[in-house]
């Protein structure tokens, strides 16, 4: 379920750049979330639509300030919610040398 009330609706970045807006899909419906992250620098798209680029480098709060590596959660808020995943991948980037 992508709707009820929330911080951070889908497409967002949770504590980093959460996105208050209602979410870009409906619920129940499948969609493709990407999550590009090069460097301080993180884009998140859905559906090939951009919905938040974050960027380290104008981030405020210490504690969320360079990161170099930690955990991949995937995870749904409160009782309602039920979250399904199905063909995950994590892929590298390649360098821009």
């Amino acid at each position: 379920q992508n709707s009820g009330k929330a911080e951070c609706y889908t497409g967002g970045l949770f504590l980093h750049a959460n996105r208050a807006e209602p979410s870009p899909v409906p619920d129940h419906e499948w969609f493709e979330l990407h999550i590009i992250a090069r460097g301080g620098n993180i884009t998140v798209k859905i559906n090939g639509t951009t919905t938040t680029e974050y960027d380290e480098a104008v981030e405020t709060r210490n504690h969320l300030k360079n990161r170099q590596s930690g955990h991949i959660a995937l995870q749904g808020h409160g009782p309602q919610h039920r979250p399904e995943f199905r063909a995950i991948r994590i892929l590298p980037i390649p360098s821009r040398e």
